[in-house]
């Protein structure tokens, strides 16, 4: 009934979870930093930003739906004979796609951010410790009992 930022999966999310980029970067980031316990763990800026840099590194690209239509339809257009005509636009719609996928990295950061956090606490303090640590921060039970402790938004959320 309510929905979070944190709580649905975007085309780059799913993405980078079946490249099994997330999985990756925590085992690299489990092998270069050292963490005691999940109440000290705070994924920064600077530690997303690394990530970012990781998925460059390591030349993750993932393909939208959009691009393959755009794919499919220039194929079309070269067997119609149209492929010298229209090359120089189909060039530049690729490069606006593909300066907006750069974006949006950064536009659902809040939903990458979290997988990477649970995959993350998973590496240093297995399944227990990643609950214990979502119990106090995570967005989606936090909101639960926001709603519990206002009876006047669960009863609206009832009806």
């Amino acid at each position: 009934d309510i929905e979070l930022e944190s709580s649905k999966f975007s085309p780059i999310t799913t993405a980078l979870l079946r490249d099994n980029a997330i999985f990756n970067y925590a085992t690299e980031y489990y092998y270069k930093k050292n963490l005691d316990s999940w109440e000290n763990f705070s994924f920064s800026d600077s530690d997303f930003d690394g990530f970012v840099k990781y998925l460059n590194k390591n030349g993750f690209e993932y393909e939208t739906e959009t691009e393959k239509a755009f794919d499919v339809a220039f194929s079309k257009a070269k067997s119609d004979e149209l492929q010298d005509q229209i090359k120089k636009a189909y060039t530049t719609l690729r490069s606006e796609i593909d300066a907006v996928k750069q974006n949006e990295l950064r536009d659902k950061k809040v939903e990458i951010k979290s997988l990477l956090e649970q995959e993350i606490l998973k590496r240093y303090f297995y399944r227990e410790g990643l609950y214990e640590y979502q119990v106090v921060n995570n967005p989606e039970i936090l909101e639960a009992l926001a709603v519990l402790n206002d009876p006047q938004r669960y009863a609206k959320i009832l009806k």
